[in-house]
């Protein structure tokens, strides 16, 4: 270990943890994050000194987070913690913010904007030692899992499942969120504007490296279809996202990678849905058909992966708001029909202003389940 210590990028990550960057001026909270407290660092020595230097270490007593709630060093009052890449060839990971606007996918931004469990995870590991501990299953995570399932989403909502707050309905109450086993345990990953951005990049930087199995859940379907992208278009980008994630983004050696394509989340009913902090719908008769149009894509070719099943966690994705429903009724003439109408599920509580919001523990229930059936199908991929 000694030779490791004294080697020039030790020395460099110890210069980077010794300068403090003004972390002030994203939030209070912020303070907890090594990221986002000491600037911008490379990804690939982060990611060293977290997994091989820190875990002999008692942690860093500049990090006083014995007293945090678990999952509050991922968010603040503003939100999932941002980060970007920067830098020549885009290897600098850097702390930002970004207004709700621009946290709803739907601006341009000037670079790649992301939240990833697994890098602020690598924050944390710095920040405490061999006292670090998983969010989601209190876990040391070492040695190192076999394979890592990862939630790839163009929602902040999504992407916050295992979180006991919403981050929709500031002052509601917190859910109850069960620890998961460590088999259970998943990154998340969201790319700002989803597919509108590229999280091609954003991924390989982070798991470009990674040794061990990979399983992908990528849920990017919905932003471009209402701005405007056929649903021919958008599943034909996301045919060719998995095949680069398959064939590109490692080296075929570090492990085998795993991919499976999530329908778009659909409610039918009137409300608008919060799936990023500025709620969307509820959509005209184009965006509804493209939105139909792409789920029974998906559906079809999960349906092909599984074997022809068509009732599974996957198809399910897109039913985590709402679902029809029918019941007879008689009509004017005393005729017996049947009458379709939209049902809220529980996963969602109605806010101000008629707007759909997801719920915590339900949302966690949900990604958990999704992740233990995918894991209990380890042949399966698109």
């Amino acid at each position: 270990m000694s030779k490791h210590i004294h080697a020039p990028a030790a020395r460099d990550l110890a210069g980077w943890i010794a300068g403090e960057f003004d972390f002030s001026q994203f939030s209070e909270a912020a303070k907890h994050s090594p990221i986002h407290r000491h600037g911008p660092i490379a990804l690939v020595p982060l990611r060293n000194l977290a997994l091989n230097y820190s875990a002999l270490k008692e942690g860093r007593r500049e990090f006083d987070i014995s007293l945090v709630e678990p999952s509050a060093v991922l968010h603040d009052e503003h939100g999932l913690l941002l980060l970007s890449l920067t830098g020549p060839s885009q290897s600098l990971v850097c702390p930002v913010r970004a207004s709700k606007e621009e946290r709803s996918g739907f601006q341009p931004l000037p670079d790649l904007r992301f939240f990833s469990s697994e890098v602020m995870a690598y924050g944390q590991r710095v920040a405490r030692g061999k006292q670090y501990r998983c969010t989601q299953c209190q876990s040391s995570h070492i040695p190192l899992p076999r394979f890592k399932t990862v939630l790839v989403t163009g929602s902040e909502v999504i992407a916050a499942a295992g979180l006991p707050i919403s981050l929709t309905l500031p002052g509601a109450d917190h859910e109850h969120i069960p620890w998961v086993s460590p088999e259970q345990c998943w990154d998340s990953v969201w790319v700002l504007g989803g597919l509108l951005s590229d999280p091609f990049k954003v991924l390989q930087a982070i798991y470009g490296l990674h040794h061990g199995g990979l399983v992908f859940l990528l849920d990017l379907g919905t932003l471009p279809l209402v701005t405007g992208e056929s649903a021919s278009s958008v599943f034909t980008r996301l045919n060719e996202l998995v095949y680069k994630l398959v064939q590109s983004l490692r080296s075929r050696n570090k492990g085998y990678t795993r991919v499976f394509v999530l329908p778009p989340v659909i409610h039918m009913g009137h409300e608008a849905l919060a799936l990023n902090q500025v709620a969307i719908g509820p959509f005209n008769n184009l965006v509804f058909a493209q939105l139909l149009e792409l789920q029974l894509f998906i559906d079809r070719r999960n349906c092909e992966s599984m074997g022809g099943y068509m009732s599974t966690p996957l198809q399910r994705w897109g039913e985590l708001v709402s679902t029809k429903f029918s019941q007879m009724s008689r009509d004017s003439m005393d005729r017996i029909v049947g009458k379709v109408n939209v049902r809220v599920n529980p996963s969602a509580t109605l806010g101000v202003e008629g707007v759909l919001h997801l719920r915590p523990e339900y949302l966690h229930t949900t990604v958990s389940t999704l992740v233990a059936f995918v894991a209990a199908h380890p042949r399966a991929s698109w």
